[in-house]
């Protein structure tokens, strides 16, 4: 894949993913070098909830556990119970 030989990752943001229209899909680029981040602000009327999850795949797994307790800031248990219900 051309983007694991260059070293690059494509870092997707995926907040309006919800919004179509006309009949048309959403569509999401997958792969070995792709990063896609969702939000429940948008589609699901949660703003300034900061609830949301990232799609990565598992080489990556060992850095974000590495990073994962140094986020300062994690959502609540209201927040978390309103994404699920969303």
């Amino acid at each position: 894949d051309a983007m694991g030989r260059a070293g690059v990752w494509l870092i997707v943001d995926e907040a309006y993913e919800h919004f179509v229209f006309d009949g048309a899909e959403h569509w999401t680029p997958q792969g070995p070098h792709v990063v896609s981040l969702y939000t429940f602000s948008k589609s699901f009327g949660l703003a300034g909830w900061r609830l949301g999850y990232m799609s990565y795949p598992n080489t990556l797994s060992g850095p974000l556990a590495k990073i994962q307790d140094t986020v300062p800031t994690h959502a609540s248990v209201l927040a978390q119970h309103a994404g699920l219900a969303a």
